[in-house]
């Protein structure tokens, strides 16, 4: 059976990161996991990750990658209040549109 979405967030969606020690960040996302409902924003969570040495020759090394935020913690961007919003979804005419709570415009 598949599970229901919680969210409806999609990759490329403008985000602002509404809880967290990234709280306050704006940027795209750039993968969702709907197992887990979490989200990967760009330049959000910053977390260190240490990379072994190989034998070839090759280098151990540390590299700065973007962690998983909880969908719950991420509100999608208005372009024209230029914060956070909530939205439906509705559908007309067979297209599907999100519609700004607070505004009634689309999104």
């Amino acid at each position: 059976m598949r599970e229901r979405r919680i969210s409806r967030l999609k990759v490329g969606d403008e985000v602002i990161v509404i809880a967290g020690k990234s709280r306050g960040l704006q940027g795209k996302i750039n993968y969702v996991d709907w197992n887990k409902k979490r989200v990967i924003v760009e330049g959000a969570n910053m977390q260190t990750k240490h990379a072994k040495a190989q034998r070839n020759g090759e280098q151990g090394s540390i590299k700065d990658v973007e962690g998983p935020i909880h969908v719950s913690n991420v509100a999608l961007l208005s372009p024209d209040l230029e914060k956070g919003v909530r939205f439906r979804n509705t559908s007309e005419n067979g297209t599907k549109q999100r519609i700004c709570v607070k505004t009634g415009k689309t999104l």
